[in-house]
């Protein structure tokens, strides 16, 4: 246990990221609000936490509808007695090239990866208001939305890109309360949005080639740098965008591979 110990937390999507912010969060002493979709993925990552000695309860929330999550915030607060820590995770990855995007690939992209971070906030707010130590907001954004812009993810890095630009507003707006906001942003991360993209290991082993540090992220990663943030010893830190990739965002692509050696001389 450590620097959470008496937080309560609401952590969107209950496998592969938000699975790893939950375990870490729960690791680190706070109660676990595990909002989503499919309450099976919530309800496994909760068996895992309760397994090690921690606090956590899955609730079954589409963040695409406001109703919805104003009724999951009151369902936390019924559980728990407060929120202290929102992590606004689950998004949705609608693929197409710009000419072939659909007005539902849009709207559906819009309503969960931007409308929900919206939503979610004005329904924890009036909780994140009374936290001890001030309250934490961190909205899990993406290098496709602000570094990269990968192909084919219009929708994804659009709405994305605007997560981090709620996340600097909201630092201004929220900050008379001593409530701080931050972004990560993660790098290819182990997850099943990530497996269904790419799927072979050829293209695994290709991605992880081209990482800096040579490896995938892993979804824990994603909780210890969201930790960094809600931390008490932390709270003088509001409106930043970690990156959490590995190094992609250097220019991994034209690193040497791991070992290789820098000379200063050109080779032949």
């Amino acid at each position: 246990m450590g620097g959470l110990t008496g937080k309560v937390a609401i952590v969107t999507g209950g496998r592969g990221i938000g699975a790893g912010i939950a375990r870490v969060f729960a690791n680190a002493g706070a109660k676990v609000v595990i909002a989503t979709r499919t309450l099976r993925h919530g309800e496994d990552t909760v068996r895992e936490i309760l397994g090690r000695g921690g606090e956590a309860k899955a609730l079954e929330c589409d963040i695409g509808g406001r109703d919805q999550i104003f009724r999951m915030v009151a369902q936390a607060v019924d559980l728990y007695g407060t929120v202290d820590l929102l992590i606004n995770n689950a998004a949705v990855f609608p693929r197409a090239l710009i000419e072939d995007l659909t007005p539902e690939d849009l709207d559906f992209a819009i309503a969960v990866n931007l409308k929900a971070p919206f939503w979610l906030v004005q329904a924890c707010l009036p909780h994140l208001k009374r936290a001890q130590h001030g309250g934490r907001i961190v909205l899990i954004s993406s290098l496709g939305g602000t570094r990269l812009g990968t192909p084919s993810f219009t929708a994804y890095n659009a709405t994305k890109a605007a997560v981090n630009g709620l996340s600097m507003t909201l630092a201004n707006e929220l900050a008379r309360y001593r409530i701080t906001s931050n972004v990560v942003e993660p790098g290819a991360t182990e997850s099943a949005a990530f497996a269904r993209n790419y799927a072979t290991q050829e293209v695994k082993d290709a991605i992880a080639a081209a990482i800096p540090l040579g490896r995938i992220v892993q979804p824990d990663d994603i909780g210890h740098a969201c930790l960094f943030f809600c931390l008490p010893e932390n709270a003088i830190v509001t409106g930043q965008a970690l990156a959490v990739d590995g190094g992609t965002s250097t220019g991994g692509a034209l690193a040497p591979p791991q070992g290789a050696r820098y000379t200063g001389r050109p080779e032949g």
